[in-house]
C-alpha cells in the first residue's frame, strides 16, 4: 500500500485511475466501484468502506478506540492494511484557505488497484 500526499485548491477534481468516473469534486463525492474506502480525519470517519475492510477497522476501533480517536486511529488502519493489500494506493488530498487564520481540510481516498483484475488460476 502507498500514500501520495497531494496539495489542491477547491476546483480540483479527482478521477477514478481506474474506472474513470469522477469521485470528487467541489462539494460532490462519489465513489467509484475501485475505491475501498474515503476517510475524512475531521470527522473521524469514513464516507465509505467497502465491506472487506469494514471488519478491520472494527478490529482496530475495539483494540484502540478508547485511547485514540479519528487520524489516529486510522493510522493504526492503514498499518494493519500495508502488508496484505499491496494493490492498494492511498490518495490524500488536503487543501488550504483562511478563515480567522489558515485552516486546511484532508480526504483519503483509497483506490484498489487490483480492481477488475482476474485472480491467477
Amino acid at each position: 500500500m502507498n500514500v501520495l500526499e497531494i496539495d489542491i485548491d477547491e476546483s480540483f477534481h479527482f478521477y477514478c485511475p481506474k474506472t474513470g468516473k469522477l469521485i470528487l469534486g467541489p462539494d460532490y463525492f462519489d465513489a467509484s466501484e475501485a475505491t475501498a474506502f474515503c476517510f475524512s480525519p475531521e470527522a473521524g470517519d469514513f464516507d465509505s468502506i467497502a465491506e472487506e475492510y469494514q471488519s478491520l477497522w472494527q478490529k482496530t476501533e475495539v483494540q484502540h478506540g478508547e485511547a485514540e480517536f479519528g487520524d489516529e486511529l486510522f493510522r493504526r488502519f492503514c498499518t494493519a492494511l500495508l502488508g496484505e493489500h499491496p494493490n492498494l494506493v492511498i490518495f490524500g488530498f488536503t487543501s488550504h484557505g483562511i478563515a480567522c487564520g489558515p485552516v486546511s481540510n484532508t480526504i483519503y481516498v483509497c483506490i484498489d488497484f487490483a480492481y477488475g483484475c482476474e485472480e491467477p488460476k
